[in-house]
């Protein structure tokens, strides 16, 4: 599989993408019992951008994965989220120079292929080795729940720690137990999931992961690229238009995962009206969400099933029913009521929900991307979000500017353009007795992330 999908350009030339990702301990995303909460938890972000062989950035996504082990009297098992946080086109050039659809399903694609030995194995965690003798007087891991001390099936030097701040602390705290004629030891999360007692299989190249991707369309002017609203060639699309192009393209990535079901729920609107955004000639989608489809009784709050996500609606309503007290009171059915009713849902704008979620192999994707720290990262993210991209001499640099970067490695692309194909737009009517309006005809697609296709209106005739 091409992650970087060649087809996709229009020209031959060469197109250069940078790719970066950091991945981190984190807590879980979704609250749960003590029983049934995950062993290890993990956050991944995939950060990249796109430029012509003019070297005009062209678009950006912001991609985040989210890994769970968990270990309980069910056995051991992995779950994985991929969330769309942002994805934005600059506005720079003409739709034509590439397929925007085409490069998201393919990078998000690429996003769900990479194993989880990879994004583990970038995991660094501090083990410092102490002193035998005091090891029995000492409470070794504040997190007894996790320690590898307390896992029958693992083996244990000592602490380990997640964080500089947690190994820091420990150190002013404790600071006799450790044994200073042995070095400190790196380790990566594969052996730390190891010491907690996790086999290998998760670690293949090839393995096949129960995942979940889902998105949250909203309209907006620009989402990673500041001012280039202003530019001619962005066309910003409504929200309707944006609901239809992200089905689009979801139906597209889901066509390798098996086992697949696909969600949509739209606020504030009938089972009906949600029904007419299906796309054409798919029989998989049904109205509803990925996150409480099958819940029940003492599990089926809203709290224990709602993930808290970046920049998310969904959670900060979540967080205000925490603060409210009512977070094990509100069952997922009337948390979704509740949410319609809230300001940003309220004024006529189409806000969707599209959730899907199947197995899916996992395959190498070595060498594709560039892994970075968080300060890395957050270097990299505040260079390109810093620009006027409305101002030539603000952005004509960045390119270069990011080639400086020396932990970023840049990626050509030669293109193969193929043209484009015709299909079925997504949103056909629906004719009175509920069945497709065969009138509507196949129209060219549109490539572009950030573009409103107008219809000419049919002159009205007149009799005499």
């Amino acid at each position: 599989m091409e992650p970087f999908g060649r087809s996709c350009y229009q020209s031959n030339d060469n197109y250069v993408v940078f790719n970066v990702t950091n991945t981190k301990r984190c807590v879980p995303i979704i609250h749960k019992p003590k029983s049934l909460k995950p062993k290890f938890s993990t956050k991944t972000t995939h950060y990249c951008i796109l430029f012509s062989p003019e070297k005009i950035p062209l678009l950006a996504l912001e991609i985040y994965t989210y890994l769970n082990f968990y270990m309980n009297d069910g056995g051991e098992r992995v779950e994985r989220l991929i969330y769309v946080g942002k994805a934005d086109t600059s506005g720079l050039s003409s739709s034509d120079v590439v397929n925007v659809g085409g490069f998201v399903t393919e990078y998000l694609n690429y996003v769900a292929g990479i194993p989880i030995k990879e994004i583990m194995g970038q995991l660094n965690i501090d083990e410092i080795k102490i002193n035998k003798e005091q090891l029995d007087n000492h409470d070794i891991d504040s997190d007894e729940e996790d320690s590898p001390k307390n896992n029958e099936k693992s083996s244990y030097n000592g602490p380990i720690f997640l964080s500089e701040t947690q190994k820091k602390l420990y150190l002013l705290a404790k600071p006799d137990i450790i044994d200073k004629h042995v070095p400190n030891k790196h380790i990566t999360g594969i052996e730390y999931l190891n010491k907690l007692g996790f086999s290998d299989k998760y670690f293949s190249d090839k393995f096949i992961i129960e995942t979940k991707l889902v998105l949250f369309t909203r309209a907006e002017g620009q989402y990673i690229f500041p001012e280039s609203v202003k530019n001619e060639n962005k066309h910003v699309l409504d929200g309707t238009n944006l609901l239809k192009w992200w089905l689009k393209n979801t139906e597209n990535i889901s066509n390798g995962w098996n086992s697949c079901e696909k969600y949509l729920d739209v606020l504030n609107m009938d089972d009906r009206e949600i029904q007419r955004y299906f796309p054409l000639n798919s029989k998989d989608w049904k109205v509803g969400n990925v996150y409480d489809g099958s819940v029940s009784g003492d599990l089926s709050q809203a709290i224990y099933n709602i993930p808290l996500l970046p920049d998310d609606p969904k959670g900060r309503f979540l967080e205000h029913i925490v603060v409210e007290g009512r977070a094990k009171k509100l069952n997922c059915k009337r948390y979704w009521q509740e949410l319609a009713i809230r300001q940003e849902f309220r004024f006529g704008a189409v806000v969707g929900l599209i959730g899907i979620k199947g197995n899916i192999e996992t395959n190498n994707t070595i060498g594709k991307y560039s892994y970075v720290t968080a300060n890395h990262l957050k270097q990299f993210t505040e260079l390109i979000t810093s620009k006027d991209y409305s101002d030539k001499s603000d952005w004509n640099l960045l390119y270069d500017e990011i080639l400086d970067l020396s932990f970023i490695k840049p990626i050509f692309i030669k293109g193969e353009w193929k043209g484009r194909k015709r299909i079925y737009e997504v949103d056909s009517k629906l004719s009175n007795n509920g069945n497709i309006d065969q009138k509507n005809k196949p129209v060219a697609v549109i490539n572009t992330l950030m573009c409103v296709r107008s219809k000419k209106k049919l002159k009205a005739k007149t009799t005499s």
